[in-house]
């Protein structure tokens, strides 16, 4: 009888090969192409473009670190008396956000075709049939697949601005992160703590999860260094946002 493990580590040696092979490809190609694309200034724009500019701007400080959190607080209020240069700020971060919100790109965004809707309504009657009949998340499904199908209601505009009821729900709340931090607060209330209790290492468990994240940025700059991309530090963050475990990630 052939043995299968062999034949299984077989083709994972096979698959990575392979991945190695069009990364190589595409390493190639990329270089090739982009030929007369000037220079990087330094060496850390290779890595992430942009990060040369930061000057010591996001350096991680551990002082600079307690002092935003003590900043935070109420206590941190009432005793510091701002400065006009503080209330100066303040006002330009709230002018800025109030714009932000007043042009909106969203509000006038090209609307869908029809059939291109009843796809959306059948991925969300879809998601729900595995929320509720499978049992996958349904705390995180039940939300997504409703919301899915009351957006793409042909002609109802629940999620128009300003006045569809899916678009005032999120002004309420989810536009100010004021739903999501209930949101957690009731999943932490309903969390059973009785193993973690019970055996404190597995806590490790959840910490060494999120370095999935840093591990991502790290491929991110790699990719930069030696494939050719071109990612900026925004982008490499989006990206690495996928390799943290929240949810069904």
């Amino acid at each position: 009888m052939p043995d299968t493990k062999k034949i299984k580590n077989t083709k994972i040696a096979f698959i990575m090969l392979s991945i190695m092979a069009v990364a190589g490809v595409l390493s190639f190609t990329t270089r090739t192409f982009a030929q007369d694309k000037p220079a990087p200034a330094s060496g850390m724009e290779r890595v992430i473009k942009g990060t040369e500019n930061w000057n010591g701007k996001y350096d991680i400080s551990i002082s600079k670190f307690l002092k935003n959190i003590g900043k935070s607080t109420g206590i941190y209020k009432m005793i510091h008396q701002p400065t006009a240069e503080e209330l100066a700020l303040e006002k330009a971060q709230a002018e800025a956000q109030l714009a932000a919100e007043e042009n909106n790109p969203f509000d006038e965004a090209p609307k869908a075709p029809g059939w291109q809707s009843l796809i959306m309504l059948a991925i969300g009657f879809l998601i729900i049939y595995l929320a509720v009949g499978k049992g996958f998340e349904p705390l995180l499904l039940i939300p997504i697949g409703f919301g899915t199908v009351l957006v793409n209601i042909p002609g109802a505009a629940m999620g128009d601005a300003p006045h569809g009821m899916l678009h005032i729900i999120y002004s309420a709340g989810v536009g100010n992160e004021f739903f999501p931090m209930l949101i957690f607060m009731g999943i932490g209330a309903m969390t059973d703590f009785g193993p973690l209790i019970a055996n404190p290492k597995t806590a490790l468990l959840g910490g060494a999860a999120q370095f999935g994240v840093f591990f991502t940025l790290f491929g991110v700059s790699c990719m930069n260094a030696f494939l050719g991309t071109d990612y900026t530090m925004l982008q490499a963050s989006a990206i690495s946002i996928i390799g943290g475990a929240d949810g069904p990630t």
